[in-house]
């Protein structure tokens, strides 16, 4: 029997679905986004991609505390 365990492990990066979900707004707002050049993406392939490190920069940079 084997004792270790298994600690999940964050993939490093996703598409738009996941950005979006992750971060709670829309595709439209994430494009303009990087768009505009204010948020980081990868291409791999014909694929878009975020990191999470890099959605989690955007936000705190863009998000102000409510009143």
């Amino acid at each position: 029997m084997d004792n270790t365990t298994q600690v999940p492990v964050r993939p490093r990066a996703t598409d738009i679905t996941g950005a979006v979900n992750y971060v709670g707004m829309s595709r439209a707002t994430l494009y303009a986004e990087m768009k505009a050049g204010r948020l980081n993406h990868v291409k791999i392939g014909g694929a878009t991609r975020f990191e999470y490190d890099e959605l989690d920069r955007w936000f705190n940079e863009v998000a102000q505390p409510a009143a």
